[in-house]
């Protein structure tokens, strides 16, 4: 028996299908097989229109707004959830210049700005309502937000580049 190979695009309650296999409606498995970390290395994930597509269980974590990772030099964070009033921001990273790890937690409120939680190494002084500096040696490391609805992006300047991890607690009442 030969096989057989068609390019083709089905769907199913759909007349005009845009994947190969385009459903619109319910999908169901009865039966999936259990899997243990550390053997999993990809989890299965829709994007807003519900395209499957597949992802790491870290960038999972890490797109959830509730952790936040630059793992770049670009010294950008987006997507950080910070509810309706109010969050505490614990950071983890790392400062190149200086080559050197440091943590600090900071509790924004929507309107009010910055107050200081606690530090590791550094030193942090509220800027304004929408930023807050991170003083490391001789240097002043500006973290700057922009609200947008229930989620920050910030900006880190004055740095040659900082990386790391965001982690939002959101206040919730």
């Amino acid at each position: 028996m030969t096989g057989l190979s068609m390019d083709a695009q089905v769907g199913i309650l759909t007349t005009s299908p845009t994947r190969i296999l385009d459903v619109n409606g319910d999908a169901r498995v009865r039966v999936l097989s259990d899997i243990l970390m550390p053997n999993v290395s990809q989890v299965l994930v829709t994007d807003t229109s519900g395209l499957l597509q597949q992802a790491t269980p870290i960038d999972v974590l890490y797109s959830s707004g509730l952790y936040n990772r630059n793992a770049g030099s670009n010294n950008y964070w987006t997507g950080i959830y910070v509810g309706s009033k109010a969050c505490r921001l614990d950071f983890t990273g790392r400062i190149a210049d200086y080559s050197t790890d440091f943590t600090f937690s900071v509790f924004y409120k929507i309107g009010t700005g910055f107050q200081m939680v606690s530090q590791n190494v550094v030193t942090i002084n509220p800027n304004d309502a929408t930023s807050f500096y991170v003083n490391w040696g001789s240097v002043n490391y500006l973290f700057r937000f922009t609200l947008t609805g229930n989620t920050a992006s910030v900006q880190a300047t004055n740095a040659g580049w900082c990386q790391g991890t965001f982690r939002s607690i959101p206040i919730m009442d």
